[in-house]
């Protein structure tokens, strides 16, 4: 009894392994691995190549240049020796001055203020008139009842005559300048003054022209 039940497990066991070993006999031909073609075999992969610059090292620092020593500067020497003798030097010839030349008069080429022409408001003593005519009143403006005014600039000369007359300003204009030109023309003074000399003077006039007057 007790051989009969150990043969039985054993025979289980037995057939389980032959089971086992049957299943992977038949899978074995499934586990191959197909052939590869030969294209396959024949296909490379591709392949970069990268070309690697040579480094060159970089130049060596310069040297520094030691600046050069210059020599120093010879001194002068002092201790030379000194000759005491005394030298004799002939004296410096004389130079005769002879009599003094005349003095040149530089009065002429010194214009004093007497020659300069200054303003009514520079003078200590302004020019009086000593002698003065009245214009003569144009015919044509007193026929037509023009009235007016002329503004007349001349020059008073150190002898009191008069020089240099303009006319400045008119109204109307050029109605009246001939009469105050003539009448102007033939006036006197006595010239103005500074610190008592005579002087020429630059003077300004209005001379009115109206009809009621």
């Amino acid at each position: 009894m007790i051989g009969a039940r150990t043969r039985g497990p054993m025979a289980l066991a037995a057939l389980l392994a032959l089971g086992v070993n049957i299943f992977l006999f038949a899978l074995l031909p499934g586990m191959r691995t197909a052939p590869r073609r030969s294209e396959d075999t024949l296909r490379l992969r591709p392949v970069t190549m990268v070309r690697l610059q040579e480094m060159t090292p970089p130049p060596p620092p310069e040297a520094v240049k030691e600046p050069e020593k210059q020599d120093k500067p010879v001194k002068p020497r002092l201790d030379l020796p000194i000759d005491p003798t005394p030298v004799h030097t002939s004296a410096a010839p004389t130079l005769k001055v002879g009599p003094g030349l005349p003095e040149l008069d530089t009065t002429a080429f010194n214009p004093g203020p007497v020659d300069m022409v200054f303003g009514e408001s520079q003078l200590d003593k302004p020019p009086m008139p000593t002698h003065k005519v009245a214009p003569i009143y144009p015919f044509r403006a007193k026929r037509l009842g023009i009235s007016g005014s002329v503004t007349v600039k001349f020059l008073v000369e150190k002898d009191g005559s008069v020089r240099e007359m303009e006319i400045v300003g008119s109204t109307p204009p050029g109605v009246f300048d001939r009469a105050v030109i003539d009448a102007v023309g033939r006036w006197t003074f006595n010239p103005g003054e500074i610190t008592g000399d005579k002087v020429r003077v630059r003077v300004t006039k209005i001379i009115h022209f109206n009809l009621q007057s």
